[in-house]
């Protein structure tokens, strides 16, 4: 049970504390930060490693202002933990039946915080993906995963294909491929690599999907989607596409 309530300022305070001068300058590198690359020159990294942002999210309370403080703090890490925290509690109320549309809510009204490919990726399909699933109808899941794929935010476009990983797991993957055809015509490499992603873990789960699908458009599917696609074919079913 969390029983500590923390305030926005303690847990900037906590974290910073566990920070790595070497591992941040390491991290930097791995996230392309400057001018030409996705990440912003805003974005600063403290480098704490993610085992450690996980650990103190034990038996700690933060409220929805303080998390709202975090969500869009300037440190990337502290985003990182907002994050990880609200899939918790998402996670905790559904298993107690509790309310969990106010999360989402919160989630998407927050997703300006969300600004980098982790972020989406440690969220999308554990928030929005599962209530999708769980507490919308076909109609509505494809519409609001159709909406973010038209926005001119490129989280949000990743968003909504990563969401469909929470689907892909159930074993539905009809919003996947409708996603994934859109975004054969998308121009980043982010998108084609999350969108190859989402097509591989298809084939994990149905792998006759997954090659009917790349039959049909591998002539003009991007480079990077077909690499991160075909990633568990064996050399005779890539031969066969």
């Amino acid at each position: 049970m969390k029983n500590k309530q923390i305030s926005a300022r303690q847990v900037v305070s906590l974290l910073q504390s566990l920070a790595s001068p070497t591992a941040a300058i390491q991290t930097q590198k791995f996230f392309k930060i400057g001018p030409g690359h996705y990440t912003s020159p805003n974005d600063k990294f403290i480098g704490i490693p993610t085992p450690l942002l996980r650990k103190h999210l034990k038996n700690s309370e933060i409220d929805f202002n303080n998390l709202e403080t975090l969500i869009h703090h300037r440190i990337h890490e502290v985003r990182l933990f907002a994050l990880f925290y609200l899939v918790d509690i998402y996670r905790q109320n559904f298993k107690q039946n509790l309310a969990v549309k106010s999360i989402v809510r919160f989630y998407l009204n927050n997703f300006a915080g969300v600004n980098n490919w982790d972020l989406v990726d440690c969220s999308a399909h554990q928030i929005l993906g599962h209530y999708l699933y769980h507490f919308e109808t076909p109609n509505i899941q494809q519409k609001k995963l159709q909406q973010l794929s038209k926005s001119k935010n490129m989280w949000a476009q990743r968003l909504a294909i990563v969401s469909t990983y929470y689907f892909i797991k159930q074993g539905s993957f009809e919003h996947t491929l409708k996603l994934a055809e859109r975004y054969l015509n998308h121009d980043h490499d982010l998108i084609h690599k999350a969108t190859g992603w989402m097509l591989r873990e298809v084939g994990k789960q149905d792998k006759a999907t997954l090659i009917r699908f790349l039959n049909q458009h591998v002539k003009n599917m991007p480079r990077v989607i077909y690499r991160y696609s075909v990633e568990k074919l064996s050399d005779r079913e890539k031969a066969n596409i």
